[in-house]
């Protein structure tokens, strides 16, 4: 495969903008209910820490996500690179002949099966492509794929 003006990259679908979103608006929820019930007691208030521990439960999965599953890829002719939080973070570059290989797993959600592409260095798993937040999710498969058989992988 050759690959367009010598790069491929990621472009996050909607679902990957959502994540930062729910993370703000659930972290900030017990503070706002807090001003909302300035009025009213909130020593032993049962409601009230339902809501609390819901709200930074959620909020933590959210940055658990946030860390691991949005990033942003660079395929080039020589290596796979990526930025975590959606590429913001330091850029990790992986040379092609330094990867062992890959696998593909389906996942459900409420929306439906989607995809994971696991490339692996050694036994661990360096990157992980979720169908979910890469719109260009199957043109990266299929380079990933391409390159690693031109380089002589066996998957």
């Amino acid at each position: 495969m050759t690959f367009n003006q010598n790069k491929v990259r990621s472009r996050f679908t909607i679902n990957a903008y959502f994540l930062p979103f729910s993370f703000v608006l659930f972290g900030v929820a017990p503070f706002v209910l807090d001003f909302l019930m300035s009025n009213e007691p909130k020593n032993g208030s049962v409601f009230f820490l339902l809501i609390c521990i819901l709200s930074w439960t959620t909020s933590v999965f959210c940055v658990w996500e946030f860390i691991n599953h949005l990033i942003h890829i660079e395929l080039t002719e020589s290596e796979i690179s990526i930025r975590k939080y959606i590429g913001l973070g330091s850029k990790t570059r992986f040379p092609w002949e330094e990867l062992d290989g890959f696998e593909i797993t389906v996942r459900t959600s409420r929306s439906g099966e989607y995809e994971v592409l696991h490339v692996k260095k050694g036994k661990k798993i360096v990157i992980r492509i979720s169908q979910f937040y890469i719109e260009n999710y199957v043109e990266i498969k299929r380079a990933v794929m391409n390159k690693r058989f031109e380089v002589g992988e066996k998957v």
